[in-house]
This record gives structure tokens, sequence and C-alpha cells, in this order.
């Protein structure tokens, strides 16, 4: 697992998810960072790498990180979690190491505006992954003719047991 940010050291469903895996998390300001990498001043935040102050430095950076580390790990496969940065950047690296790519993406990946975007990415990945009907239905629409066959759906799992029924009162 590779990520571009560092946690925040908040305790929320990131944090949780993290002490879950089973495998370690390399981090692409801790790397850059160790070797000097870094700008100062410099936050590594996913908003920062796409932000118009970087253009496509930051993410072209983060891609040469990451193909580096699939090199050193003979990774077959590239999946990025969301179709924004994350995937700008797995996008680059595949083509740096010629592996195909995936993504996964959610409802706020699909506005309007970043509709051509997401077409070009849905139509290059090997496939992209939709959490829900309304998603895929909205991916679809965006992708061309044939491209239905490699957008799975795979449902978002709720645990009953993290969901409590609220008191009535709004809160403060």
């Amino acid at each position: 697992v590779f990520s571009l940010g560092m946690p925040d050291g908040r305790l929320d469903d990131t944090a949780f998810a993290l002490a879950r895996l089973h495998s370690p998390v390399c981090y692409f300001l801790a790397d850059t960072e160790a070797s000097g990498g870094t700008p100062e001043g410099t936050m590594f935040a996913p908003d920062y790498l796409a932000s118009e102050s970087t253009g496509s430095g930051m993410t072209s950076r983060a891609a040469h990180w990451i193909a580096r580390q699939v090199a050193v790990r003979r990774i077959e496969q590239l999946h990025a979690h969301g179709a924004a940065v994350a995937t700008e950047v797995v996008r680059e690296a595949g083509r740096l190491t010629g592996l195909g790519y995936s993504f996964t993406a959610h409802a706020h990946d699909l506005r309007n505006g970043e509709a051509p975007s997401v077409r070009e990415k849905v139509l290059e990945a090997q496939f992209a992954v939709t959490l829900s009907d309304f998603d895929h239905s909205r991916l679809s629409r965006l992708g061309a003719r044939g491209t239905a066959d490699h957008l799975p759906r795979l449902p978002g799992p709720i645990a009953p047991e993290h969901c409590r029924a609220g008191t009535g009162r709004a809160p403060d």
C-alpha cells in the first residue's frame, strides 16, 4: 500500500482501516523527506498534489516514486482509490512501468466537471470499480460502447454494529 499523504493523527475511519491492514504502508512524504526530495514548506496532501501551483510536477514525482517501489517489489497491477489525483499518479506510474492500472470511482469523482477526465481514465484503465448502482450507472454513461464489461460494482459493506440510531434530538 502506497499513500500520497500522511495520516493526520485523528482517530477516524481511515485510522481504523490502517490498523486492520496486514501489510505495511509506504508514505510518499516520509520517503521523499528521507531522501531530501521534499521542497521546503510543501504539504504532500492529495489536494496539494493536484493544486494549480504544482502543475503536474508533484504528480510526476509521486508516479516516479511509485514506479521505483513497484520495480523493487515486483508488483504486477496498480490500483488507485479515487478517480482524481491517485488515479493520475497511478496512470503515470503505469506508463513508466508498463503495468496496467485500475481505480475505484466514488460519487464525488463523477461530478460533471470531472467527466471528460474520468471518461479517459475509464477507457484507458483495465477496469474501474464502483461501489453503488448509482455510481456504476453514471460511470457507464461516461464511457464508450463496450466499457460496461470492465466496470465491476463492488458494494461497500456496512457493518450494522457500527450504525447507531440517533436520539432524535438535533446536535448542538
